[in-house]
């Protein structure tokens, strides 16, 4: 029997005219369940690929280039670091994690980057490796100014010959846009590097003249000797101030105002994310089981205040209590044009129904506990002189429409990222990963807000039983009061989308990096479901008016330059899984002659409609299956030259 975890969405189901109301993933749900469950088997085979979307010329409007590869496909641990900078003057800088050898050891593992310049990525694959002279991992890319020159900065933690992780190279170019080289290693003065590990996993951001750091003391390495401890807490998060104008460090490795045994217990990698704004600098740290913390300086880091948004009390959920409200660790932070500090994390609910490492485990949310993408601002309501609470703007979208989200089996053991943050329980206790994950926002001039996140698509499965993610982004154009609905910026089916960084600024386009492949999950820190495979990092540009106006859709090869005003999208059958009839559902811009076509995994037609001459505007497609068997078929839609494929399953 094939296993199936199911999020129930436990909300009255209403019965609504058309699939865009069906989907509506930002309804309150007050009561949800996610839990492990059986269903009848289903053949499943290794996805025909689909090409990727491209439209002519190295840096288009729609679709994604290709701007790099890696075979280390771990990222991060958990909150997704901010490596795409996009400059006033065009240029466009893109770094990550690369290695040009696999397991074991990653030993060619380091920086990767590549330069928008003079309308051209500077660099071609597959020849993209690091840039360093030995071993190092995360790097933070920025810009400040130097002794009076603007040159980018790159920093990346480094692990010596004895394979001790602690420290970080600081590498500089003579100029935004051009090479960098291996620089020194700094911040490994404070501990001892033979027994003990140092800070890793840096964040950073460069207010006024300072460059601001955050990181952990930690190490990845299983049985580390020691861990190291600051005012009681194991594996500290620590904060560095360089001020690049006088190029030497006025503060190294220190512990945050309210970070100690009174809240911590111990510190993760990865759980915190950093901004800056002229002087102004926010950090934001979270973590299973810890406090949501703000910390906000407007001195570049000389000293802090701490607000805790989302407080929790460290008491671990036991079997038949009541499920704790979580955030996982998957945070981000942005200054916007008007200083206001915003702050989205991925949150779950959880609680034990067994601490077994066998598929009874589950999750329970219900009450507050909800599955999502949260958003915060620090703007006091003048009602009640407090900040207004929490919102839930994202989730894991219900794409068949039948009120509950169904997983593969082996999606419950995947990793979104992160050592030990898969979806399931263990014998050593539990570990959590909010479906809805890897949240980063943007902002553009007219104060409008974006945020992209990852989740997993139902029916798109791989041959393992695990289910592919794509990339998604909501939009608020009122400061936060109010979020849209979710739109799908990636759609492709048989390819894992994940990682997705965006540019701060999406003046006019929202400029996003992001990693793809034809295996789910993360194989650096969860190999017995992922297999080790090359990683193609993409870049992709959307512009803000179609985001804003829900026109953002699949735009597939050859697209019409005289239909990019047009909302061409395609949604998801309804019911899916079915038998007999299904409905699917399409969106024109401009009156142009439909094509609907069926074919089985080979690729064969087995259907096929035309309808010439379809005005602008929504339209249904009622389709009869009854002849066909069941298993998986594609259905394409094809208006004039564009085409949106999606999988149908039937019964």
């Amino acid at each position: 029997m094939k296993k199936f975890f199911t999020l129930l969405f436990c909300a009255p189901i209403l019965l609504m005219a058309q699939s865009s109301q069906r989907i509506d993933i930002n309804a309150n749900r007050a009561a949800n369940a996610l839990r492990a469950s059986e269903s009848q088997s289903l053949v499943v085979n290794k996805l025909r690929p689909i090409p990727l979307r491209k439209t002519t010329g190295d840096n288009p409007i729609y679709g994604a280039k290709a701007i790099g590869n890696t075979l280390y496909d771990l990222q991060s641990n958990n909150a997704v670091s901010n490596r795409l900078m996009v400059y006033p003057n065009g240029k466009i800088t893109a770094a990550w994690t690369t290695s040009a050898d696999g397991n074991p050891g990653y030993t060619l593992r380091g920086t990767g980057y590549n330069q928008w310049v003079g309308g051209v990525w500077r660099k071609s694959l597959p020849n993209i490796s690091r840039f360093e002279s030995s071993r190092v991992g995360w790097p933070c890319v920025g810009a400040a100014t130097f002794g009076g020159v603007e040159k980018e900065y790159v920093f990346a933690h480094a692990v010596s010959s004895a394979g001790v992780t602690g420290g970080f190279i600081f590498s500089t170019n003579t100029g935004i846009g051009t090479d960098f080289t291996s620089g020194t290693l700094v911040l490994n003065d404070t501990y001892n590097s033979a027994t003990t590990p140092g800070p890793i996993w840096a964040r950073t951001a460069t207010a006024g003249s300072k460059i601001v750091l955050i990181s952990c003391f930690a190490d990845s390495t299983s049985g580390y000797p020691v861990n190291y401890r600051k005012n009681g807490v194991k594996r500290p998060i620590t904060y560095s101030v360089y001020d690049a104008a006088a190029q030497t460090w006025v503060t190294k490795n220190q512990l945050l105002p309210g970070f100690d045994s009174v809240r911590y217990d111990i510190g993760n990698a990865d759980d915190y994310a950093i901004d800056a704004s002229g002087n102004k600098v926010r950090i934001v740290i979270g973590g299973l089981f810890d406090d949501l913390a703000l910390w906000k300086s407007e001195d570049a880091g000389a000293t802090w205040t701490k607000t805790i948004i989302d407080s929790f009390k460290r008491a671990l959920p036991t079997k038949s209590t009541a499920p704790k409200d979580l955030n996982n660790g998957a945070v981000n932070v942005m200054i916007d044009g008007y200083g206001v500090t915003h702050v989205t994390y991925a949150i779950l609910g959880a609680s034990y129904d067994s601490v077994t490492s066998t598929d009874t485990g589950s999750y329970v949310f219900y009450g507050t506990a909800l599955e999502g993408i949260a958003y915060w601002n620090d703007k006091v309501n003048p009602g009640t002189g407090q900040y207004n609470p929490r919102q839930i703007i994202g989730y894991t979208p219900d794409q068949d429409g039948d009120n509950k989200i169904t997983l593969a089996a082996n999606t419950r053991s995947r990793s979104f990222g992160g050592y030990g943050s898969a979806l399931q329980f263990t014998t050593g206790g539990p570990s959590y990963c909010a479906l809805s994950n890897h949240p980063m926002m943007s902002y553009d001039a007219k104060g409008n807000l974006f945020c992209t996140y990852i989740a997993p698509i139902e029916a798109d499965e791989s041959g393992n039983e695990e289910n592919y993610s794509d990339i998604f982004v909501v939009y608020s154009t009122d400061s936060g009061k109010t979020w849209s609905n979710t739109q799908n910026l990636t759609q492709t089916i048989g390819f894992e989308e994940f990682f997705p960084t965006v540019a701060k600024v999406s003046d006019n386009k929202m400029r996003i990096m992001y990693f793809l492949k034809d295996d789910p999950g993360i194989s650096v820190s969860n190999s017995g479901n992922n297999t080790e495979t090359n990683v193609q990092v993409n870049y992709m540009e959307i512009p803000v008016s179609k985001i804003i106006h829900d026109s953002v859709g699949i735009f597939p090869s050859g697209i019409n330059t005289t239909m990019t005003d047009a909302a061409f999208k395609v949604e998801q059958n309804f019911p899916n899984p079915y038998h007999g009839v299904t409905q699917i559902d399409y969106n024109i811009g401009i009156k142009t002659t439909i094509v609907f076509t069926v074919t089985d995994m080979l690729g064969k037609v087995l259907h096929t409609q035309t309808s010439a001459n379809t005005e602008a505007g929504r339209h249904s497609i009622y389709y009869n299956a009854s002849q066909l068997s069941h298993g998986i078929y594609f259905y394409s839609v094809t208006a004039g030259t564009q085409k949106i494929t999606q999988k149908m399953i039937i019964e």
